[in-house]
């Protein structure tokens, strides 16, 4: 939030919203991944930003273990990288220092770490579990029509729109309305990350526990992101 604003009022707001929103509490204390994972994706967003404002290659691994950390703890986290290095892409072109040679070398730095990071990680779970690909997979994925499982995805995720999300699209929308003359573009990255975030739900159908009614453990690692919007 600071890093966008500068404002300690959004700053203090934000970090207030992150500490008592309750599915990301529920979740973590629950015992899953889902704190920490948002808490990398918080801090990749955030050092996204600082590269963005002054490129170095400090910054560039700094990032780089992030994300390698994000994808170790799920792998579906390779997104989350996509949409950073995509946004690096987009801001080197639009800085005009896309054939820049430190520029292209930090980029090749940091998505190097991280293929390897993805290479490594199916490698060791072929040869200790004889498979590459995570056990998730098979419980979420294999056997099941891409077709059923966007309607399921879609259909939770309206659900979830109706009671949980409400609050958020409005305030959003509000946001939007006040500011779409001012949108700064590097305010881009949150709703990038959390649009990609949402197809994702869609396409693997969901997650369990939908009756609960509140975002769940893929939702609940990306909605903090958007707090800073909310905050301002």
């Amino acid at each position: 939030a600071w890093e966008l604003y500068e404002d300690t009022i959004i700053a203090e707001l934000s970090a207030f919203f992150a500490a008592f929103y309750y599915p990301l509490v529920y979740w973590t204390l629950g015992g899953a991944e889902v704190g920490f994972l948002s808490l990398l994706t918080s801090i990749a967003v955030l050092l996204v930003l600082k590269h963005n404002r002054q490129q170095t290659y400090r910054s560039a691994l700094m990032l780089a273990v992030v994300l390698s950390m994000a994808i170790l703890t799920r792998s579906e986290s390779i997104l989350l990288a996509g949409v950073i290095f995509f946004f690096m892409l987009i801001q080197a072109w639009r800085m005009k220092r896309i054939f820049k040679k430190s520029t292209i070398l930090m980029i090749l730095l940091a998505g190097g770490i991280c293929m390897s990071t993805v290479i490594a990680h199916s490698l060791f779970r072929y040869l200790y579990y004889g498979d590459a690909l995570p056990n998730t997979y098979y419980l979420k994925l294999y056997g099941v029509p891409l077709d059923l499982r966007m309607a399921r995805g879609a259909k939770t995720l309206l659900a979830l729109a109706l009671y949980h999300f409400t609050p958020f699209i409005v305030l959003l929308s509000v946001w939007g309305l006040m500011h779409k003359k001012t949108i700064h573009h590097i305010e881009s990255i949150i709703g990038a990350v959390i649009i990609v975030q949402l197809f994702y739900h869609i396409y693997v159908g969901g997650d369990f526990m939908e009756w609960t009614q509140f975002a769940n453990r893929y939702l609940s690692v990306v909605i903090p992101v958007g707090f800073p919007l909310i905050a301002k």
